[in-house]
């Protein structure tokens, strides 16, 4: 109990039970103001940020996908000029021959095509070039394709078969590296696919690929590329 002197004193203390009546509190939607934090704002930033992850995955895939040609993986480098080389024809007016398509091309925009694989993206590939062909004929842009091996007839049925199944007349030709010598001698082993344009013998642009890397974007990429080429050509 509180003695006479502190209640005099102190009037306003209770003597007994007292209901305290609590301090104001302020509700969560109004702590949220008062500290500039709204439930849409929170929305806001986190779409925000959201978007800026997403631009940053975009950014690492265009990255990667051109991490895949960078370092140059495969084939002569930019600037330098083609080799000649000689080819066996499996398809086109030359099948059966021996025939340097480089010495034959001429000064004209070319894209030459290096495989040591047949697969599904390749066959995509080369119908794409196929139609790129058709398209700038009046260009002058060729093109030619090169498998890489031994040259022996089970792959000289193979080109012809997939000469056949994608309706291709562009030229596909086989080489053996041991006679086609110093020409091919960039092309590494990794290398599944390896493109070169080039124009008046100088190389323009190179891409090269390991196994099953020359999917649909890579081969628009080639196309965009030989297309660029045909446009710009002095031919």
């Amino acid at each position: 109990m509180l003695s006479d002197g502190i209640r005099a004193n102190f009037p306003h203390l209770c003597t007994g039970r007292c209901s305290v009546n609590p301090l104001p509190t302020l509700s969560s939607a109004a702590r949220r103001r008062s500290s500039g934090f709204t439930s849409s704002g929170a929305i806001s930033r986190r779409a925000m940020v959201m978007a800026l992850a997403i631009a940053a995955l975009a950014q690492v895939g265009r990255i990667g996908a051109e991490d895949t040609r960078l370092p140059r993986l495969s084939g002569p480098e930019v600037g330098t000029e083609v080799t000649t080389f000689y080819v066996r024809a499996v398809t086109g007016p030359h099948s059966g021959k021996s025939v340097c398509y480089v010495c034959r091309n001429g000064n004209r925009p070319v894209v030459m095509v290096l495989l040591r694989e047949l697969g599904p993206d390749v066959a995509r590939l080369l119908k794409q070039l196929n139609a790129t062909v058709d398209r700038h004929r009046a260009d002058g842009l060729r093109c030619f394709v090169v498998l890489l091996g031994d040259a022996n007839q089970k792959d000289f049925a193979r080109l012809q078969t997939l000469a056949f199944d994608e309706k291709l007349e562009i030229p596909l030709t086989l080489a053996a590296e041991t006679l086609a010598g110093s020409a091919l001698k960039s092309i590494s082993e990794e290398a599944a696919v390896t493109v070169v344009l080039y124009d008046h013998l100088k190389i323009t642009r190179q891409f090269s690929f390991r196994t099953a890397e020359c999917d649909s974007p890579a081969c628009q990429q080639i196309v965009r590329a030989a297309d660029e080429l045909a446009r710009d050509a002095a031919f």
